[in-house]
């Protein structure tokens, strides 16, 4: 077995030969008992060693996605549109954005195999370095995670989605980065009528069908308006599925004037030619999920 991290600072140096085995999981804080090859280096113990394990990696089956779509500068009162960094389209939005969180996070209490990921970047520089992500979690945490409470261990952020197709990748990224695999079922939680652009997400990533829900929490009140915007963007995503042209990369940069740069190629090696490529074709190379 292989010991992820520890109390014990002696054993932050184990073997090379100790930390290619096999991940041994538990629960945080229990007494641990292992027994270490003799090769370990100089200052280490042979034989058996007990230790308190203060992290180890997490066995999430399943994630529930929540996109970011606005930040919220002051959590204490996120019903207050004032406390918002809202463009103007967004105004009237925010009981919506509120039930976009609620949806997610009941979604996860009723799956106890799932991650709650609230997705989405330092999209505003009004708001300072200060995520969509952060907010929903925040906002989440002070309105007592409607009701269930149990889910804030089982939450997490992705901060640096500048779209919706980034959104959803990064979440599958996201969701490697913190517990060591991919999951095995994605619910994605967005407005009802963004519903078919992030089918052309998921097939733009060839996620299986079969192991994807879309949840559509809601809709704007202005949803005519956004109905007729939504034909456009969805068609623009028909004609560039990786969101890689001029138009897409000009809306990412405005969406991240901090200049962040995501660093799921390294935590998730596996997909770097997924997250470099641009199409239009689809992407053709191995995946984890379609192994």
């Amino acid at each position: 077995m292989r010991i992820v991290n520890f109390e014990e600072q002696l054993a932050t140096f184990a073997a090379a030969d100790n930390a290619a085995q096999a991940t041994e999981r538990v629960e945080a804080g229990m007494p641990f008992t292992a027994a270490l090859k003799p090769d370990c280096p100089k200052l280490h113990h042979a034989g058996i060693v007990v230790y308190r394990i203060i992290f180890c990696l997490m066995d999430f089956r399943n994630i529930v996605a929540v996109a970011g779509h606005a930040i919220c500068s002051d959590c204490r009162n996120p019903f207050d549109e004032s406390n918002w960094i809202l463009l103007p389209f967004q105004r009237g939005e925010v009981e919506c954005y509120i039930g976009h969180i609620a949806a997610g996070v009941r979604a996860v209490a009723v799956d106890p195999a799932a991650l709650l990921i609230f997705t989405g970047g330092c999209s505003r520089e009004a708001a300072g370095p200060r995520s969509e992500a952060q907010s929903y979690y925040w906002i989440a945490d002070r309105l007592g995670w409607f009701g269930h409470p149990e889910v804030r261990q089982r939450t997490i952020t992705e901060e640096f989605a500048r779209d919706s197709h980034e959104n959803l990748l990064y979440s599958v990224c996201r969701a490697r980065e913190y517990g060591g695999s991919y999951p095995e079922h994605v619910t994605f939680v967005s407005w009802e009528f963004k519903r078919q652009r992030f089918h052309l997400h998921r097939e733009a990533i060839r996620w299986p069908a079969d192991r994807f829900t879309y949840l559509g929490a809601n809709d704007p009140p202005a949803l005519a308006q956004a109905v007729v915007a939504e034909e456009r963007n969805r068609m623009a995503y028909v004609a560039d599925p990786y969101s890689a042209l001029a138009a897409f990369r000009a809306k990412r940069e405005a969406r991240n004037p901090f200049r962040r740069t995501a660093g799921y190629v390294l935590s998730c090696p596996e997909l770097a030619g997924l997250l470099a490529h641009e199409g239009p074709e689809l992407y053709s190379g191995t995946l984890p999920w379609r192994s």
